[in-house]
């Protein structure tokens, strides 16, 4: 399917992108796998390659290096990830839970809005990494759309009614955290945290605290449903039923349901084929400084 010319215009204007550079680039691309020293089997058809193009504004370089780091975290941690039959199965538990999907239609600037309801985790049955887990395949489902890839996502968590239990960290949050760093290619146009209660601040604030400036510019504090409404009317009608849409909850739920069903079959290929030969790929590409960006992180918070 062709893109309409909002998304035409809006490529060319904010990632350089014309139809002779993104033949060339993908060209390139191309090329460039299939000679790389640890990488086999991985995919190649264009809406894959385009999420890295897009991502990194047809910086070849760049590109690579996301594309690299993808597919190194998908093999190095794989128990993040809903490939295999009983992790989806658990996955498409908790979707169905509400606890993450994303919104009908676009907002104004073409981009995808995922509602992020942090109080359906039941902390009986999951941790907030299966949140986040889920979070992830949502992100990988929306960006094989073009038009997602062009213009970006925006995120909104909603936090009514969240405990400390919402936020506990299993023993392996230091994997966890090394790899969310490096297996989205969303560009990230907006993050809005509403009904965040006063003892959430000071994770807020750490998180903050390791975000880019422009990061921070898109980052938005909102003290209730209404204040987010007064600000953001452009996506009113997005919004589920529940919060003052045009439809229910369910319904949103059960129509995403049926992409998430058609499409998981090429996620779970994405990993499943690419194969890495690990005596070839470098040490720096495997070994994680995330305990020291954690430990900066609250020094830094700390001194501020």
């Amino acid at each position: 399917m062709s893109l309409d010319n909002f998304f035409i215009e809006k490529a060319k204007n904010e990632l350089r992108e014309t139809e002779t550079r993104k033949a060339q680039s993908l060209e390139q691309f191309r090329d460039w796998i299939s000679k790389h020293a640890f990488l086999k089997d991985v995919r190649q058809d264009d809406i894959h390659l385009l999420q890295f193009l897009r991502a990194r504004k047809y910086n070849m370089n760049d590109a690579m290096q996301t594309f690299e780091r993808f597919y190194v975290a998908r093999k190095k941690y794989p128990q993040f990830f809903p490939d295999k039959k009983p992790n989806f199965e658990r996955v498409m538990e908790f979707f169905k839970s509400g606890y993450c999907y994303p919104l009908p239609g676009r907002d104004s600037e073409g981009c995808r809005i995922v509602l992020v309801q942090i109080n359906r985790l039941d902390t009986e049955k999951f941790t907030i990494f299966d949140g986040i887990r889920l979070t992830i395949f949502i992100l990988a489902l929306i960006m094989e759309e073009e038009e997602t890839q062009i213009a970006g996502v925006k995120i909104i968590y909603d936090q009514q009614d969240i405990t400390s239990k919402h936020l506990l960290m299993p023993k392996d949050a230091m994997e966890f955290v090394d790899m969310v760093k490096t297996i989205t290619c969303a560009r990230q146009k907006g993050s809005y945290m509403i009904n965040l209660p006063s003892f959430a601040h000071f994770l807020l604030e750490l998180t903050r605290g390791a975000l880019t400036e422009k990061l921070k510019n898109r980052f938005f504090l909102y003290h209730t449903w209404d204040d987010f409404k007064e600000s953001n009317n452009c996506v009113l009608d997005m919004l589920p039923k529940e919060h003052g849409g045009l439809k229910s909850e369910e319904e949103i739920i059960k129509e995403f349901e049926e992409i998430v069903i058609a499409k998981w079959p090429l996620i779970l290929d994405t990993a499943e084929k690419a194969e890495l030969d690990w005596s070839k790929v470098p040490v720096e590409k495997i070994k994680s400084n995330t305990n020291e960006e954690v430990i900066g992180s609250f020094r830094k918070l700390e001194i501020d």
